[in-house]
C-alpha cells in the first residue's frame, strides 16, 4: 500500500488549492471588468490619438464621437476666430473667455475644486484649485471675489481674465467639458470642445450593466470549486474505506485469497495494512488448525496401533493358555510374558496420559528457584547404574557454581530422563554419553550428547513430533515415540528451548541442546 501523506495534509492541501484557484477567478473577473470598464467608458485621450491624422487632414466627417467623448458625449470644433466647422449645423458660439474658462484636455487626471469662505472682514471669497494627479507643476489656483473678479492667481496659467460670468465660473468647476486644440495641414490652430457624458449617463452604458452579473458568476464559480473539491476529496477518503469495506465482506464470505492494495491517506493505508496483517494472522491459523486437526487424526491412528499390539499378543497367550496347549511347566513363563505386555501397555497408556494432560489448560507447573547444578546432578547419580549396566560410559561436566532457575523439578527430572532412554534405546554398548551445564548471559545451556549411530535427517527434522522413532517400521520400533514430544513440552513450559543438533562428522553425532532462563529476583 502507498501512502499519500496524513488526512489532515489533504485536507490542508485541497484547502490551498481551493483558496488558490478561487483567488486566480476572482482575479481573472476583476481584470475583465476592468477591461469592459474602460472600454465602455472609451475615456477621451486614447480616442483623440487615435484621431490624430483626421484631425490634421480637416476631415472632421470621419470623426468617431463615441471614441472620443462617449456614447452620450458631443463635441464641437472650432477655427482659429473661434467659428464652429464642425459640426455644421452648430448654433454655439465662443468667446475667448469662455475658451479660457474650459479645462485642457491635458487635466482630464485633475481634479478641479471650488470652495467659498469668508476672510477677517467678513466678506466672501471664492477659491478654485486645480490639483493634478501627474504634475505638481501643472497645478493653479484662481482666489475671486463676490463680485467673481480675480484678485489673485498662480500656477501654471497666470492669463486668466480678470472677473468671471457665473456660467465661466460653472466650467472651470465641471469635469464634463474640456477644450483640445491641434494644428491643421495649413498650419492653423483648431480648438476640439468635448463635452463628455455625465457619470450617471456613462454608468448607464449597456456594457457597464454586465458587470453587475460579475458578483453572480465570482459567487456561482465559488460554489462550483467548492463543490468540485469537496467530490475530490470524498474520492480521495471514501474510495479506500470502500475498497476496505469490500475486502471484509470479501472475506467473511472467504472469498479474500490475496492481501488489498491501494494508496490514500496515512491513516486509512495504516488500517488498511491492519486489516492485511490480521487476514494472514487469521490464515496461519487456520493452517495450523487444520494441520493440528490433521495430527490429532495420525496420534488417534498410532495410539491405536500401539495398543492393539501389546493386547493382541495378550490375547494370544491368555488363549494358548485357555485352550490347554501350553505343558504345565510352561505356564510361570506364560504368566511373566502377559505380565511384561501388560506393564508395557500400563506404561504406554501413562505415556499416553502425560502427554495429553500437558495441553489441558488446568496443567500447571511448580516452578520454584532450585539450582540446575546439584538438580543435574541428582538426575545423574539415579540413572547411573542403568546407564553403567547398559554398557555405556557417562561423561559430566556441570560446574560446581550456583545456577539457579526456576524448575518444576519433578518434570524437569522426566524431560531430562526420556532424553537418556533415548540414547540407551537406540545406540549400541561402549557409547559414550555426555553431558555438560554452561552459562550464557541470560540463560544456562545444557547439552546431552552421544558419539553413537545418530539420527537420520529426515527423522531428525520431527524428532519432537509424537510418535516419531529411529525406525520407520511400526513393528520393529524400540519406543512409543512419546518421551521426546513430552520432553519438548517441558522445557518449553518452563520458558526454555530444546534443539537437536545432528553433525555426524562431530565426535558427538546427536545433541540436544536445551536452554533455561536464570533466575532474577
Amino acid at each position: 500500500m502507498k501512502k499519500t501523506g496524513s488526512f489532515f495534509f489533504h485536507l490542508v492541501l485541497e484547502y490551498i488549492i481551493r483558496t488558490v484557484v478561487v483567488l486566480a477567478i476572482f482575479l481573472l473577473l476583476t481584470i475583465l471588468a476592468i477591461y469592459m470598464a474602460v472600454k465602455a467608458i472609451n475615456l477621451p485621450h486614447v480616442g483623440i490619438e487615435k484621431h490624430e491624422n483626421i484631425l490634421f487632414q480637416k476631415q472632421f466627417n470621419k470623426i468617431n464621437i463615441e471614441e472620443i467623448a462617449g456614447r452620450d458625449g458631443s463635441l464641437e470644433i472650432l477655427d482659429e476666430n473661434l467659428q464652429v466647422v464642425y459640426p455644421k449645423d452648430s448654433n454655439s458660439v465662443y468667446t475667448v473667455a469662455d475658451i479660457e474658462s474650459i479645462s485642457h484636455l491635458n487635466y482630464f487626471n485633475a481634479i478641479t475644486t471650488i470652495e467659498e469662505f469668508y476672510d477677517d472682514n467678513n466678506q466672501k471669497k471664492i477659491l478654485i484649485v486645480n490639483d493634478s494627479q501627474t504634475s505638481k507643476s501643472d497645478k493653479w489656483f484662481l482666489l475671486l471675489d463676490k463680485s467673481l473678479t480675480v484678485i489673485d492667481s498662480g500656477g501654471k496659467y497666470t492669463n486668466f481674465k480678470q472677473s468671471y460670468t457665473q456660467e465661466q465660473l460653472d466650467n472651470l468647476g465641471e469635469s464634463k467639458v474640456y477644450k483640445y486644440t491641434f494644428n491643421t495641414k495649413d498650419n492653423k490652430e483648431y480648438t476640439m470642445i468635448i463635452n463628455m457624458g455625465s457619470a450617471i449617463d456613462i454608468m448607464g452604458n449597456s456594457d457597464l450593466k454586465h458587470l453587475t452579473l460579475f458578483p453572480i458568476i465570482f459567487i456561482v464559480s465559488y460554489l462550483i470549486c467548492v463543490v468540485l473539491f469537496m467530490v475530490l476529496l470524498s474520492r480521495k477518503v471514501k474510495r479506500p474505506l470502500v475498497e476496505l469495506n469490500n475486502a471484509m465482506l470479501s472475506y467473511s464470505k472467504g472469498e479474500l485469497k490475496t492481501p488489498i492494495n491501494y494508496k490514500g491517506p496515512n491513516e486509512i493505508v495504516n488500517i488498511g495494512n491492519t486489516f492485511n496483517d490480521m487476514v494472514l494472522k487469521l490464515r496461519d491459523s487456520e493452517l495450523k488448525n487444520k494441520q493440528l486437526a490433521k495430527e490429532k487424526q495420525r496420534i488417534l491412528v498410532d495410539i491405536s496401533h500401539d495398543l492393539k499390539t501389546p493386547i493382541t499378543s495378550i490375547k494370544g497367550y491368555t488363549k494358548a493358555l485357555a485352550d490347554g496347549k501350553v505343558k504345565e511347566s510352561e505356564y510361570q513363563k506364560y504368566f511373566n510374558i502377559i505380565n511384561d505386555k501388560t506393564q508395557n501397555l500400563t506404561n504406554l497408556i501413562n505415556l499416553f496420559h502425560d502427554y495429553s494432560k500437558m495441553d489441558h489448560p488446568d496443567f500447571k507447573m511448580d516452578l520454584k528457584p532450585n539450582d540446575l547444578s546439584i538438580v543435574l546432578r541428582n538426575i545423574l547419580a539415579t540413572n547411573y547404574q542403568h546407564i553403567v549396566e547398559c554398557g555405556f560410559i557417562l561423561k559430566v561436566n556441570i560446574p560446581e557454581q550456583q545456577s539457579k532457575s526456576k524448575v518444576d523439578v519433578f518434570q524437569f527430572n522426566r524431560s531430562i530422563e526420556n532424553i537418556l532412554n533415548n540414547a540407551l534405546e537406540y545406540n549400541p554398548s561402549g557409547t559414550t554419553i555426555m553431558v555438560q551445564l554452561a552459562w550464557h548471559r541470560n540463560s544456562y545451556q545444557i547439552t546431552i550428547a552421544d558419539n553413537g549411530v545418530g539420527i537420520a535427517e529426515d527423522i531428525a527434522d520431527h524428532i519432537f513430533e509424537p510418535f516419531v522413532v529411529g525406525d520407520d517400521s511400526r513393528g520393529a520400533k524400540h519406543g512409543s515415540g512419546l518421551g521426546l514430544a513430552i520432553s519438548k513440552k517441558i522445557i518449553e513450559a518452563h520458558n526454555g528451548t530444546i534443539d537437536l543438533v545432528v553433525n555426524n562428522k562431530n565426535k558427538y553425532k546427536t545433541q540436544f541442546v536445551i536452554n533455561m532462563p536464570r533466575f532474577k529476583k
